[in-house]
């Protein structure tokens, strides 16, 4: 993968003994292979240097190190590990010279990722990022498994500070862009929507200067990512969105918890076709996707397009659809910020049920000193919703009742809880057939707890 001569070019390294090729790049001394190389990686709560003899043991090569280690393998010492990381990565990336997708956006990273890759995997043989491999470390790490099967790279990147949509974009040099939306994620961080606005817009940094940038048209920032994307030299556009306006659109027109069926529109024609995916945020995702995947394989039909979003599944706990004897769950607690919070709860009431609907709405976090306000405000919009129970657990319950009760509704209407456990219980004991509950929180709020509770209950 790199010979000796390139690990001292690309990373400028000081070298004490000569090594053979390295057969490829790992970070992780327990699942190294024999023959990689291995960067010893630090952050605030780890040390990659301390576990040098681990990965020693399991067979790795030499090291990237930013000392000289008492160990018997060849040592490249850097000033900076992650550095000498990106480097190669970046090196790797432009040295076999696949078409790259960078993806970015408040929300829809994910379920816009698996949507291009499940389009271009019908012709194509797409590399595509795993799990939330998105930040500086899984770039990297997901480019640097690119091989010369591969006819296309998909990376999803994020962030939640100024700066790090640069970095990765630079590692990356995406041939195509997708900004998939806009919203009120890490505020606590970023200071205000303007500034997250800016943050995505980090990856025209990296987007060659021939490629195409894909943003959504309906977004109140449209015109701002529009002229900065003009001052970048970038002169490629596409919008998606779910109107008629946008270059492709996905127009819903039939929706319900086994997803949404609407038209197909692109510039090479259009198609009837059915997401497995319910919420109109969703079909925004999938004409950023659809937008994608023609930008690199013109040639593919909106008819085959359709006909493979129609096999695909919903990403797990986003927008994901769950049936508990007879209690149908909408799992959407992978994360959570005000846009997305709203956008799920005009799913659950857009949905028809025999039931209820509840709406058990968790913490939303890193949203800064505004949190007490985002959270009233999702409150506020919940009982606007025409939600039958909403129940709450967390740091910032409290104002998600108030902010409800502010808008009317009634004290029955309203349970808050102190724990995942309680919330659980009470749920298994008053839940019943026909009820339809919405599960949204940030990951650290750990709401999947509460659906796994409800299953083992259910199974016994």
């Amino acid at each position: 993968m790199f010979t000796f001569e390139k690990i001292l070019n690309i990373t400028s390294a000081i070298r004490n003994k000569k090594t053979e090729n390295v057969t490829g790049v790992s970070t992780d001394s327990r699942s190294i292979s024999r023959g990689e190389l291995f960067i010893a990686l630090r952050g605030d709560k780890f040390d990659g240097h301390k576990y040098a003899g681990k990965a020693v043991e399991n067979g790795a090569a030499a090291i990237i190190c930013d000392h000289k280690l008492n160990i018997n393998i060849p040592q490249f010492i850097v000033d900076n590990t992650l550095a000498a990381y990106h480097k190669l990565a970046r090196y790797h990336r432009l040295a076999l010279n696949i078409p790259v997708i960078g993806i970015t956006g408040t929300n829809g990273k994910t379920t816009v990722k698996e949507m291009i890759n499940s389009i271009l995997s019908y012709v194509d043989n797409p590399l595509c990022s795993e799990a939330n491999f998105n930040n500086h470390i899984g770039v990297p790490e997901t480019l640097l498994k690119i091989k010369k099967e591969h006819t296309q790279a998909i990376i999803e990147m994020g962030m939640n500070h100024p700066g790090e949509i640069k970095t990765l974009s630079e590692i990356a040099i995406p041939d195509v862009a997708v900004i998939t939306s806009i919203g009120r994620g890490h505020i606590e961080f970023l200071g205000s929507v303007e500034d997250v606005v800016n943050a995505k817009l980090e990856i025209l940094r990296g987007l060659n200067k021939n490629g195409t940038i894909i943003l959504p048209r309906n977004s109140d920032f449209y015109e701002k990512m529009k002229r900065a994307t003009g001052k970048a030299g970038i002169k490629k556009i596409i919008t998606f969105g779910d109107t008629n306006e946008a270059d492709v659109s996905f127009v819903p027109e039939k929706m319900d918890e086994t997803g949404t069926t609407g038209t197909l529109k692109t510039p090479s024609g259009n198609a009837k076709a059915k997401i497995n995916i319910a919420g109109q945020h969703n079909c925004r995702n999938a004409a950023a996707a659809v937008a994608a995947a023609m930008t690199i394989k013109k040639e593919i039909t909106p008819e085959v397009i359709a006909e493979v979003l129609g096999k695909l599944e919903p990403v797990n706990m986003r927008c994901q659809f769950i049936s508990i004897d007879g209690v149908k769950i909408i799992s959407d607690c992978y994360n959570a910020n005000p846009d997305s919070t709203r956008a799920a709860l005009d799913l659950i009431s857009d949905m028809k049920t025999t039931g209820r609907k509840i709406a058990l709405l968790g913490d939303m976090y890193e949203l800064g000193l505004e949190s007490e306000n985002y959270h009233k405000e999702i409150g506020a919009y919940a009982a606007e919703k025409d939600i039958d129970l909403i129940i709450t657990t967390g740091t910032f319950s409290e104002a998600i009742i108030s902010g409800a009760k502010q808008k009317g509704i009634s004290e029955e209407k309203c349970r808050n809880f102190p724990s995942i456990e309680k919330t659980s219980e009470f749920l298994i004991k008053n839940i019943m057939k026909g009820d339809l509950i919405l599960v949204k929180a940030s990951r650290k709020a750990r709401y999947e707890e509460v659906i796994k509770k409800l299953t083992l209950s259910a199974e016994r």
